[in-house]
């Protein structure tokens, strides 16, 4: 009998190009194959097979994911909006040319050991794909992002590498990492003004308890539903594909992009990069596997001597989220924005 993970990769092309379709995984058991969608019709359930390579199916209703989706919302704790100097994981950071997203944590190059920060690609190389490159080394990387008051000389380090997206092909990663202009934290804000300490890197496995800290909707928990997912993700209208993800049901908003995923321990799992939210109101989350994004950009975690904990950060720097505006990520001008070097 062919292996679940074999059958689940056989028929992914042909059910991924059913609209509603948004990705597929593997049962906690792996005794079926879930087909999660934007929503559940009756029409949708009869074009969807009852088994797949002698598995059950089950469909879920997951809605349509998207990288920051649409808007970056207004921050439930604006401390996350503030300047942080030095700069931590958990708050408000971007390219220039962006809105804002989310600095996920300090990282170090496994080469130099030269500190970095990391995000994801759309939110510090402004969605450069192996097609179109938005972004140039060296580009401003502001703290706080552009919507919440971040200037030129808000500029806490430059982009360094990201891993492209692929238009045509399958994804792993939406990652990117920048050199930091100051000496960063490798701590990542928490609840309260609390700072959390990274303690490694862990491969996770379903039903595990997780957290995330990004910069719209703070510190939030939830747990890994699928360890084997690949899904859509719609970017501004250019639907992509992401294989070998976790999936999980935590809050995730607009601006929470680049949101270090952790388990209970504070082990380091995924690199959130996109949100949906279903019918019924519940949250989803797509994170890279923080294994694979370690690889690719050729980082690891910070190492040396025990760190300071950062101070208090110094402010408001204009805030327009903190008053509950939105903006449309349509700010990142595609096709328009004007970078540096061109």
């Amino acid at each position: 009998m062919t292996s679940i993970l074999e059958s689940k990769k056989e028929i992914e092309n042909i059910l991924l190009g059913i609209e509603e379709v948004q990705g597929l995984g593997i049962s906690e058991d792996r005794q079926s194959i879930i087909v999660y969608v934007s929503k559940v019709t009756d029409q949708l359930i009869q074009m969807i097979p009852g088994s797949i390579g002698g598995y059950s199916v089950i469909v879920k209703e997951v809605g349509i994911f998207k990288p920051s989706p649409e808007f970056v919302a207004a921050a439930v704790d604006p401390i996350r909006l503030w300047r942080h100097r030095p700069v931590v994981g958990g708050i408000s950071s971007g390219h220039y040319a962006i809105t804002a997203g989310t600095l996920g944590c300090v990282v170090q190059d496994s080469n130099t050991d030269q500190p970095l920060l990391l995000s994801n690609n759309h939110v510090y190389a402004a969605i450069s794909t192996d097609q179109t490159q938005r972004a140039q080394v060296s580009d401003p990387i502001l703290q706080p992002g552009p919507i919440d008051g971040g200037k030129i000389e808000d500029t806490v380090g430059t982009l360094n590498r990201w891993i492209p997206i692929k238009v045509g092909s399958a994804n792993a990663v939406d990652a990117a990492v920048a050199n930091s202009t100051y000496q960063p934290s490798p701590y990542i804000l928490g609840e309260n003004s609390e700072y959390i300490e990274i303690k490694g890197l862990r491969t996770v496995t379903q039903g595990i308890p997780v957290k995330k800290a990004g910069r719209t909707t703070g510190l939030t928990t939830g747990q890994i539903i699928d360890t084997d997912y690949t899904g859509m993700v719609d970017y501004n209208g250019q639907v992509l594909t992401f294989t070998d993800q976790l999936l999980v049901s935590i809050m995730i908003q607009g601006g929470d992009s680049g949101s270090l995923l952790l388990d209970e321990n504070d082990n380091a799992v995924g690199l959130l990069f996109a949100g949906a939210q279903d019918n019924y109101g519940n949250y989803y989350g797509v994170a890279n596997k923080i294994n694979t994004v370690f690889s690719l950009l050729q980082i690891e975690l910070p190492s040396g001597e025990e760190p300071e904990e950062p101070e208090e950060p110094e402010g408001s720097n204009g805030l327009l989220a903190a008053i509950g505006l939105m903006a449309p990520i349509a700010l990142l001008a595609l096709g328009s924005m004007k970078m540096s070097g061109k």
